[in-house]
């Protein structure tokens, strides 16, 4: 593994960081938006399935941190 430059690692990590609060924002004016546009009931409903989505996406994290290469199917 190659070291890292501190010039290539502040680059990175800012544009990570970048990426990051465009997503954060977009999500801000998603939940606005998205809870103008529908019912209380509705708007629940929508959260409730965007959270079991966020269970199932860290569940698939977990496995893919946990499960051995060799174990890993390969596509």
């Amino acid at each position: 593994m190659r070291k890292l430059r501190f010039e290539e690692f502040e680059r990175n990590s800012l544009t990570v960081f970048a990426i990051s609060m465009i997503a954060n924002v977009l999500s801000y004016l998603y939940q606005i938006v998205m809870g103008n546009m529908l019912t209380p009931a509705d708007y629940g409903t929508v959260n409730t399935m965007g959270g079991g989505l966020l269970l199932v996406q860290a569940a698939n994290l977990i496995y893919i941190a946990l499960t051995p290469e060799k174990e890993k199917a390969t596509v």
